[in-house]
């Protein structure tokens, strides 16, 4: 049996019965001129008592050369080129290749095979006579704007001036080791016969807030790895104060606008102002690092006196793109003293069942405010707390919270804030009540991946569309085949549509090999405040062969789930070559003749 039937055997011929088939070898080995390796391949889900097995390599720069063949029933065939040196050998699982007498030459990456279909990873094999480097290793600052809103960020790490090529490159961060994500690119030699390599990890953006650090280690050695470290930035929204003039600035000709923000980080704030929703220049000064390690600036608009007094609307919005936060605080001229009024956050009033209202007062003097809090008409004293005082450039900021209950905010009473300065002024008042929603639950659709994408692509992406909830309390898990899914999982920004519900849509990215094998995803949803679960699910079923009728003549039963265009139809015509002209009825699975 010569080289060209060997050949066949590998590329065509397929024997046994296959079940989930893997074919392991180890990464890589460095060996010196004149020194002997065995290479190994470890096998499963196929018996190699009734398979052949090859071995096959490639020389940077090189196409693919044929060495050796293993019958099922033990004869050896070997290229004539390597008969001598190289040895093909096996037991149970495994199959081997000694190597004697190694040359420079025999450098390359060694594949065993079975079949057309199923390969090996590869064995790289290097045989140099040059002593090993140590590598350098760099992390790059991520490729997009850390402080933007993305939806994954990439950190390239850099290995450099190493040598053999067979280097191990790994990264983890703070929650463990990494293994997805990760795109290596092949090494490079230079003129000094040292390597470099590059390696990028892609981060989502959940990750990139709840880590507090990404490493990428390089090495031969577990025991002897370099490493370079990269520190994420602390994210964390800003708060904003309006601050207005004070009687004794009003007089003058010109009035000063401010908008006190604080403690954000990173250090990325956008600031903007409008006079009744029109555009106003005005100006951020450089932000300052507090010993927290948050930052803190000031906005301020210039405007003439009399624009104020007449009562203009001024609305200054902050955005913190790292944070996703954005909001607008607006100011109108009160006498000496403005109250803004905060009804309870939503998630309060459904996880932690309690309401916070929070009552503020920008005045000139603090020491003469007092704040009284009125619940249905009557006086409240129960569950009230007053925050320490702030001054803020020429105004001071008095802070009263009330916590009651959320029953009793959902009953839609009136609350009222009032703050007096000196027994002789009239209080200003501030009041809200709950505009009561009842919880709507969700609709949830999990789309498979698209026709095109699980053609073309290496990876693919299922979608799971949620829709028409209130309010945003939503939870979502993936799962494969009945396990709990974490990894290459992702969010879209969650929109309030016109109609006051909620939407938003989640992502998993799974290999195309891992969808081909039709394995069962889900997407898991819960919606608490309408006591909503929803469980769906989807898997590819392209590929699997559809049942035909009893008594069905030879070819009369369609291909309905070969396609993904004719898997999704529920009713197919088919004439066949006799004239004859059939309806069927076809689902995911069969294909039944419709009587």
């Amino acid at each position: 049996m010569g080289i060209a039937p060997n050949l066949c055997v590998l590329l065509v011929c397929l024997t046994g019965v296959w079940s989930e088939i893997t074919l392991t070898q180890p990464e890589s080995v460095v060996k010196k001129p004149g020194e002997s390796h065995r290479l190994t391949c470890t096998v499963s889900g196929f018996s190699l008592s009734s398979n052949s097995m090859h071995w096959v390599r490639q020389a940077p720069g090189k196409g693919l050369e044929w060495l050796a063949a293993i019958a099922s029933s033990g004869s050896k065939y070997y290229a004539p080129a390597v008969r001598d040196r190289f040895e093909i050998s096996k037991d149970s699982d495994t199959v081997y290749l000694q190597v004697t007498s190694l040359r420079v030459d025999d450098t390359a990456i060694y594949y065993c095979a079975s079949g057309r279909s199923h390969w090996g990873s590869g064995t790289f094999l290097e045989v140099t006579s040059v002593a090993q480097s140590a590598p350098s290793v760099y992390i790059s600052n991520p490729s997009c704007d850390m402080n933007s809103n993305q939806d994954e960020i990439s950190l390239v790490c850099l290995v450099k001036d190493f040598h053999p090529r067979s280097i191990r490159q790994t990264w983890s961060s703070e929650s463990g080791v990494i293994t997805t994500g990760i795109s290596k690119y092949p090494a490079v030699q230079g003129n000094d016969k040292k390597y470099t390599m590059s390696s990028v990890l892609k981060v989502s953006a959940a990750d990139w807030k709840t880590n507090r650090f990404y490493q990428c280690q390089a090495g031969y050695n577990l025991n002897d790895m370099v490493e370079s470290r990269f520190e994420t930035p602390k994210i964390q929204e800003p708060n904003i104060t309006a601050l207005v003039p004070s009687v004794d600035f009003i007089s003058s000709q010109n009035a000063v606008l401010g908008c006190v923000i604080s403690g954000f980080a990173p250090d990325n704030i956008r600031v903007s102002w409008k006079k009744d929703q029109v555009d106003q220049t005005g100006v951020v000064l450089s932000s300052k690092r507090r010993t927290d390690n948050t930052f803190e600036t000031i906005s301020y608009l210039i405007i003439p006196t009399v624009n104020w007094k007449i009562g203009d609307k001024y609305t200054c919005e902050v955005s913190h793109p790292p944070s996703n936060f954005r909001r607008m605080i607006s100011m109108k001229y009160q006498e000496e003293m403005s109250v803004f009024l905060q009804n309870p956050l939503v998630k309060e009033l459904w996880i932690n069942k309690t309401a916070t209202l929070v009552c503020t007062t920008v005045c000139s003097d603090p020491s003469q405010v007092r704040i009284t809090w009125m619940v249905n008409g009557r006086r409240k004293s129960k569950g009230v707390t007053a925050q320490p005082q702030r001054e803020e450039g020429t105004q001071y900021i008095v802070i009263s919270q009330l916590q009651t209950t959320a029953e009793e905010w959902e009953s839609g009473v009136e609350f009222v804030c009032s703050a007096q300065s000196g027994p002789s002024s009239s209080p200003v008042s501030k009041r809200t009540r709950s505009a009561k929603v009842l919880p709507k639950s969700p609709e949830v659709r999990l789309l498979p991946p698209p026709a095109q994408e699980t053609k073309n692509q290496s990876r693919v992406t299922l979608e799971c569309v949620i829709t028409g909830f209130y309010p945003d309390l939503i939870q979502v898990s993936w799962e494969k085949d009945s396990s709990l899914i974490s990894s290459n999982t992702r969010a879209g920004l969650t929109a309030l549509e016109q109609t006051g519900t909620f939407s938003v849509r989640h992502y998993l990215t799974v290999s195309t090999e891992e969808w081909r094998k039709g394995s069962v995803f889900a997407c898991a949803v819960s919606h608490s405040p309408s006591k909503f679960t929803s469980r769906k699910e989807v898997k590819n079923v392209q590929g699997e062969k559809p049942s035909c009728p009893s008594g069905s003549p030879p070819g009369t039963c369609p291909p309905c789930s070969l396609t993904p265009e004719l898997l999704y139809h529920t009713n197919l015509s088919v004439i066949l070559r006799n004239g004859e002209k059939h309806q069927y009825k076809c689902d995911q699975q069969k294909c039944r003749i419709k009587l």
